[in-house]
């Protein structure tokens, strides 16, 4: 393995983060797109902390030992942010048992603390996780706002589609009258 192969590895990072952002994406549309599931898409969301805790440290641990250059932080300090991670997403947990917060804000909150602890996994590891991170809270924003202004964006949405189905219809009528 030549020096730059030994620097970038890009082909872990790139797998690690579509496959975090496919699993996020996977669990928002569990909890919003399909209202029948959203008590398996709590407990999908609380899976997710361990999940992404393992795809983190496997991809750090790999980048460590294909690498010469040593790492300030150690794989105890990983695992315990980490699981500091888990241990908040138990306490949300909590807070959704005793009828605190519902699922659906919880999961909200849970995927934004999967943001946050993926971007500072990227302060102090790994710049792919900082970017990871940034769209996953991004991906929560959309999500708070679809929330917030989604009889908007469907009047929005509804309108722009008659306007194409008329504009549509108006063509072909003017193929059809004009056509030899």
């Amino acid at each position: 393995m030549n020096e730059a192969q030994k620097k970038y590895h890009w082909k872990p990072r790139l797998i690690v983060g579509l496959l975090m952002l496919v699993l996020a994406f996977v669990g928002l549309v569990l909890t919003y797109a399909i209202p029948i599931a959203e008590s398996y898409a709590w407990e999908y969301w609380i899976a997710m902390g361990p999940t992404f805790a393992v795809l983190a440290l496997a991809l750090s641990w790999y980048l460590r030992h294909t690498s010469l250059k040593e790492k300030a932080f150690s794989l105890w300090h990983e695992i315990l942010h980490w699981a500091a991670l888990i241990a908040t997403v138990f306490l949300i947990h909590f807070y959704v048992n005793a009828g605190i917060i519902g699922k659906v804000p919880a999961s909200l909150v849970v995927l934004v603390l999967l943001s946050f602890s993926t971007f500072l996994t990227g302060v102090y590891l790994d710049t792919t996780f900082s970017i990871i991170g940034i769209v996953l809270g991004l991906l929560a924003l959309l999500m708070g706002w679809l929330t917030q202004y989604l009889a908007i964006v469907l009047i929005v949405v509804g309108i722009v589609a008659v306007l194409a189905l008329l504009v549509f219809l108006h063509r072909q009528r003017k193929k059809f009258i004009y056509s030899p």
